[in-house]
């Protein structure tokens, strides 16, 4: 898996359904947050910024690292100033240094086969910075069989 690097040069504001998980409980918790994202049409209720039309799934709050309890944010980008629709969170994604990973094809299949290199395989592992990583989606090309987009983790 060929991973990129990049410099965001500022932050990224998301707002969206929050949930607090871990490994053990990811594979259950993760599914679930993902079709109460869609039933309640949270893209309809996020102040989105017109220019950026994707989903983000931001990591963030980390216990400590990959191996424990962490908090997962899906929603999209808005404003600063935005408001934050009851029941939802403002999660900020901080500039810096990002290694990137894209991603094409079944969820289930590219995303944890992405995120299983990053944790395991990946010889920048060590220099995560454990603040807030994400995944981002394509919203117009996301089914249920198939998704593009890409993971990025924040680096030292």
């Amino acid at each position: 898996m060929d991973i990129t690097e990049n410099f965001m040069e500022r932050d990224l504001i998301v707002i969206g359904l929050a949930v607090a998980t871990s490994p053990e409980r990811a594979a259950h918790d993760i599914p679930a947050h993902w079709q109460r994202f869609f039933g309640e049409q949270v893209s309809g209720r996020v102040p989105l910024r017109h220019d950026d039309s994707h989903v983000y799934c931001v990591y963030c709050d980390y216990q400590s690292d990959h191996r424990a309890a962490y908090t997962m944010v899906l929603g999209h980008e808005a404003d600063a100033s935005a408001l934050v629709p009851q029941g939802m969170r403002r999660v900020r994604i901080p500039a810096g240094r990002y290694a990137q990973l894209a991603f094409d094809g079944r969820p289930e299949q590219v995303i944890n086969a992405g995120w299983s290199f990053i944790n395991e395989h990946w010889d920048g592992r060590a220099q995560r910075r454990y603040i807030a990583d994400y995944e981002r989606f394509r919203l117009d090309a996301m089914t249920p069989d198939h998704v593009s987009g890409q993971i990025a983790i924040g680096v030292e």
